[in-house]
């Protein structure tokens, strides 16, 4: 790990937003947007002859192709995602669905009478979806399968996420111009085919012995999507409309196989920010800082009864910070938040596990389920109450935030982070620095090792004048 200081840089701003609609990037942009609404490719299992199927077992309502062809690669596609989420059943959120395929479940049905799909039928209202997956001998490779329905390939450009319905977004900027990103995902971002198929092959048969052949399967197809995106090029960009995060091939991409990832020839190497959900959290203890990113603005995108000038806690005439608060800051900008915390909950006998790692992972499990869980989960949830115990009026700043609607302070950080690392540090280096290649992973911006320095630089600096805290920045090598 390592702590980086730096010197005081100026922000920058976007520029006139005239110019900006008037620049050759966006030209750029349409010209591109055209092109994919004219086709696109989907994935699909290797071994199953969709074509076939469809003409030894004709459907007995009127369909398209396309609509087979969408449901099949989302049942992958969704894994890829959530990458380390390990589902038997990829769920499938058969209300947002429908937006895409209005007669979804006859889709479905046929798939499923087919034997291609296999359904779990129990669901959960609101809480889990019905849930579908392979059959297995069709299995674990995918190939690309182009779809030429403009409707559905409309739709498929405009982002929306199956796992959040959020419809109190009043100021998610969906349109925000990321050439200055997007430009970067050309030809010469490569991945090594063979390599990480080979250390693909190897994760499936340590799975096969640990998770069983199904789960196996599904984990392999669900990394070969990506893989297979990247061989072939296939870099769409988008915005989400629920926090305003990047999603690329690179967020898609588990950990592992990012050694494989080149730009140029030259290996990447990304700058995270530590602990970022603790660090960033610190802005709900300082009133300065809290007004400078308008919290209480974008704590209403997610939740519209909280009230437009709330008075938090810091807001008595009292205004020093309790104890509690001046430990979590000082052991966030530290950047061993989760080892300090881990020790502290080992040395007051709230955790009974001494190995470093995993009491790291449990520190970090603690936290991340106050954030997280409903208040009212507090009476049963001991890792709440952990939490409560050692940082009782940070807590109460975390509970503020979280009444009625639980998920506020998790988008809240998220939308957040966005706007921070990717509107404005990543925008300044390209503006800097313009021949610097440059990616984001939502907490996290990689380059490579000749402008890695420089890119800390700025990461930094646009961190600490928004945060009012220093952060700790460590440098993760790509290459194996």
């Amino acid at each position: 790990m390592v702590k980086i200081t730096h010197k005081s840089l100026a922000t920058q701003n976007h520029g006139d937003k005239k110019s900006q609609q008037s620049s050759p990037v966006i030209a750029h942009q349409d010209r591109v947007l055209e092109q994919v609404l004219e086709k696109l490719t989907l994935y699909i299992p290797e071994k199953l002859d969709l074509d076939s199927v469809l003409e030894k077992n004709p459907p007995t309502f009127i369909f398209h192709k396309d609509y087979f062809v969408y449901i099949l690669h989302l049942v992958t596609y969704t894994d890829s995602k959530k990458k380390d989420v390990d589902y038997e059943y990829t769920p499938i959120n058969a209300k947002l669905l429908q937006r895409r395929v209005r007669h979804y479940d006859k889709y479905l049905g046929y798939l499923v009478r087919n034997n291609i799909l296999h359904e779990k039928r129990q669901y959960i209202v609101g809480k889990e979806s019905r849930g579908y997956k392979f059959n297995s001998k069709y299995l674990p490779k995918l190939k690309p399968a182009i779809i030429t329905k403009k409707t559905l390939i409309k739709s498929l450009n405009k982002f929306i996420d199956l796992g959040f319905s959020n419809k109190n977004a009043i100021s998610i900027d969906v349109n925000f111009d990321t050439y200055f990103l997007s430009k970067w995902f050309n030809d010469k971002l490569k991945i090594d085919y063979k390599g990480s198929m080979k250390w693909l092959y190897k994760k499936y048969k340590e799975e096969l012995v640990s998770h069983g052949e199904g789960r196996a399967l599904k984990k392999f197809a669900s990394r070969h999507l990506t893989i297979l995106k990247f061989k072939r090029g296939e870099f769409v960009t988008k915005i989400d409309s629920t926090v305003g995060r990047m999603h690329t091939v690179i967020t898609q991409l588990k950990s592992e196989l990012r050694q494989f990832v080149t730009y140029d020839g030259e290996p990447l190497v990304a700058i995270d920010v530590v602990n970022c959900q603790p660090y960033l959290m610190t802005v709900l203890l300082n009133p300065k800082f809290y007004l400078l990113n308008n919290m209480s603005e974008r704590i209403k995108i997610y939740n519209k009864s909280y009230p437009s000038t709330p008075k938090p806690y810091y807001g008595s005439k009292n205004s020093n910070l309790s104890d509690d608060k001046i430990k979590y800051i000082n052991w966030v900008s530290s950047g061993q938040f989760y080892e300090k915390f881990g020790e502290s909950l080992l040395s007051q006998k709230l955790i009974n596990i001494q190995d470093s790692r995993t009491l790291r992972k449990q520190a970090k499990d603690v936290t991340f389920s106050s954030i997280f869980s409903p208040n009212q989960s507090i009476g049963y949830n001991d890792a709440m109450k952990k939490f409560e115990a050692l940082f009782p009026s940070v807590y109460k700043e975390l509970k503020n935030v979280k009444k009625r609607k639980h998920n506020t302070l998790a988008c809240s950080l998220q939308n957040l982070e966005a706007d921070l690392i990717l509107r404005k540090a990543a925008y300044q280096i390209s503006v800097k620095y313009p021949n610097a290649p440059i990616f984001t992973l939502h907490d996290a911006i990689i380059t490579t090792e000749k402008y890695k320095e420089k890119v800390s630089e700025i990461l930094y600096n646009v961190l600490n004048e928004s945060i009012g805290v220093p952060p700790t920045l460590k440098y993760e090598p790509w290459a194996a």
